[in-house]
């Protein structure tokens, strides 16, 4: 099973990691992050916190003490902070409509789009501008469209009393 999980490593452009307690005890995953690390740039690397408790110590230039990350990212490989976000707020089962802040996910979307974050945000509200411009549009269009439609169901009925003339003859 290594071979195929190597070989899918050499492919990819990006490593997400999503880092958890039971991932952070994981030989496998930090087999893994060791294999990304020795071979490809940490630079690749995104990694994402369900576990509370990420944290980069400015100081010590490594992971705090309560961040639940593999042994392979405490090495002191890493030249620097690496990009990483807290999701760990989002992990609770008990509410399943959580709803992803737009600042986390362009923070993980950006450097892989090749973006800075601020560019993808407005990008995407540019697109959401545009979207709800043309659902107002369509909306728009549909209201005259029954207003003409009934209009002209009107023009087209005879009044009633033009329909009582008619049956009276």
């Amino acid at each position: 099973m290594w071979a195929s999980i190597e070989k899918a490593l050499a492919t990819s452009r990006w490593f997400v990691l999503l880092t958890s307690a039971d991932a952070a005890d994981s030989d496998y995953v930090n087999r893994e992050v060791s294999w990304w690390l020795k071979h490809r740039s940490a630079e690749q690397m995104l990694i994402v916190g369900t576990s509370p408790g990420l944290a980069w110590d400015e100081q010590l230039r490594t992971w705090a003490a309560t961040a639940s990350v593999t042994l392979a990212l405490r090495s002191g490989e890493l030249r620097g902070e690496p990009r990483w976000v807290d999701m760990s707020s989002l992990a609770s089962r008990d509410d399943h409509k959580r709803r992803i802040p737009a600042d986390q996910i362009a923070e993980l979307a950006a450097p892989i789009r090749g973006m800075e974050k601020d560019e993808l945000i407005g990008e995407h509200l540019k697109y959401r501008r545009r979207t709800l411009l043309s659902v107002t549009a369509a909306v728009v269009a549909l209201i005259v469209l029954g207003v003409v439609a009934l209009g002209n169901a009107g023009a087209a009925s005879p009044s009633p009393s033009a329909a009582a003339a008619m049956a009276t003859r």
